[in-house]
């Protein structure tokens, strides 16, 4: 089964969650989402239950209301690729344009995001009954992200209480103008954004072959998390750090690793 070459446009959502989308399968697999175009819809296409196996590839998305793409719990084993997503989250902020919560082992590639609010692709693991994480982010290519909220990542994972989530690999991604927009007394203050932002106890993530340019804070960051591989990224002109690990909670931190990096700090942030 399959959906080609569709327009869908001014569809409605009631809320941020993705539970009102375009394209919405449960329990699917097997189902190719190829070459359609959404515009003005509330969560372009949305993977629910058990989900598993199924192509999201080639789309575009224009001016959606929440995330373009959503994998929700219990979902594993899907292809994201070479969709081009512009102007997603434009009511419903807190979400990523491709969004993964308690999903597993997707493939996520070769997608162009540009001018969103928030995360331009982001996993949020909080259940350790749930398998989650061991997802691949590779060869996307992310700008202007986080342009109306602060501590954000274009590639934004989260952890909390699901620390033993597998996990990713995220390599050879383009990650340019993270934004981080916050408000003060007054008026407009840029605030924390980083290119690739592990944050509380993401762990077990190789990070390798990136290419982040413009932070405000730094290229990577690691909130945490243990026992991460970041090596071999160029991380040019951000903020104040290429390459930051911040405690959380007293949590411990060991076995990071960080070598090979090429970094360039511009300090004007």
């Amino acid at each position: 089964m399959g959906f080609k070459e569709i327009t869908f446009t001014d569809t409605a959502a009631k809320t941020g969650d993705p539970n009102t989308a375009a394209i919405e399968a449960h329990d699917a697999s097997g189902l190719k989402v190829e070459g359609n175009h959404f515009i003005n819809v509330g969560i372009g296409v949305a993977l629910h239950g058990n989900s598993n196996g199924n192509l999201v590839s080639g789309n575009s998305f224009e001016h959606i209301w929440s995330s373009a793409i959503a994998l929700t719990p219990g979902t594993s084993g899907n292809q994201i690729s070479n969709n081009v997503i512009d102007r997603s989250n434009e009511a419903f902020v807190q979400h990523g344009s491709i969004s993964m919560e308690e999903s597993a082992r997707n493939q996520i590639d070769h997608n162009t995001i540009t001018n969103v609010p928030r995360f331009g692709i982001a996993e949020i693991n909080y259940d350790p009954g749930n398998p989650s994480g061991g997802n691949t982010i590779e060869y996307n290519d992310i700008r202007h992200s986080g342009q109306e909220t602060p501590d954000v990542g274009a590639i934004y994972l989260f952890s909390a209480d699901d620390s033993g989530a597998a996990g990713d690999i995220i390599r050879y991604n383009h990650i340019v103008d993270t934004g981080g927009l916050n408000t003060k007394d007054g008026g407009f203050a840029e605030n924390w954004s980083s290119g690739i932002y592990l944050d509380n106890m993401a762990s077990n993530a190789q990070i390798y072959g990136n290419f982040i340019q413009g932070t405000t804070f730094s290229g990577i960051l690691i909130h945490g998390g243990s026992n991460n591989q970041i090596h071999d990224n160029t991380l040019l002109d951000n903020g104040k750090y290429g390459i930051s690990t911040i405690v959380a909670d007293d949590h411990p931190i060991t076995g990071n690793q960080t070598y090979q990096n090429f970094i360039e700090v511009s300090g004007r942030r």
